[in-house]
């Protein structure tokens, strides 16, 4: 459950989950012992101090879904979006219904 003005996490992720592909996008928060994936700036920067930062502009950011079973980032195609590792050969993370 995210706390009050924390980044919402697309899944919740272990190191003993994430394949070779995904591994390198994710780091170990020291404070609270979570992974986080270092495409996501919101979630990079609320590790920082664990404080909400609306206060931060940013340009180029753009939300990237992860995949729940591996950890690689996904694609948008047409109205779903796909886990495109070799792990998971096109698994279907999200489908148009649930945009």
């Amino acid at each position: 459950m995210a706390h009050p003005g924390e980044p919402l996490a697309v899944a919740k992720v272990s190191s003993d989950s994430l394949s070779a592909e995904g591994k390198p996008h994710f780091y170990l928060c020291e404070e609270c012992g979570e992974m986080v994936d270092k495409r996501q700036l919101d979630d990079v920067l609320f590790h920082e101090d664990h404080k909400p930062r609306p206060d931060i502009p940013y340009s180029g950011s753009m939300s990237v879904e992860i995949c729940p079973v591996c950890g690689a980032e996904c694609v948008q195609e047409k109205c779903k979006v796909v886990c495109v590792s070799t792990q998971c050969i096109h698994r279907v993370v999200k489908n148009c219904s649930e945009f």
